[in-house]
């Protein structure tokens, strides 16, 4: 394995490699001596296996602050009230889209983080 591995997400314990060859495919499993969290990932050729499971084990989440999450959830609360209801009210207007973009711009740098893509 050629990238380095990060510590353990979970307790920051260091991590080993374990890579093996079965009928026809090649498993690379990651485990933490501290914790015994554990990622596996299959591919047919060897380097390809190691490189998906150092790429998922070396994954984050975003890092967010809490007033960033809190607004994003009250707005999009707040969106999907507005989309549930048949009329708007004072309490219940739509968004503004400038809001909107923001919200959609932490759940996507949440999600990027996390390796969805």
């Amino acid at each position: 394995m050629s990238k380095e591995l990060k510590p353990c997400p979970f307790c920051e314990g260091e991590a080993s490699p374990l890579t093996t060859e079965r009928t026809e495919f090649w498993s690379c499993e990651i485990e933490c001596f501290g914790c015994s969290a554990t990622i596996r990932r299959i591919a047919q050729a060897k380097s390809t296996a190691e490189i998906l499971a150092t790429k998922a084990w070396n994954t984050r989440a975003a890092q967010i602050t809490q007033e960033e999450a809190q607004a994003a959830f009250k707005g999009l609360t707040h969106y999907q009230a507005w989309r549930s209801s048949d009329y708007e009210t004072e309490e219940c207007k739509m968004p503004n889209p400038k809001d909107m973009t923001k919200w959609i711009d932490i759940a996507l740098k949440s999600l990027k983080s996390a390796g969805a893509e």
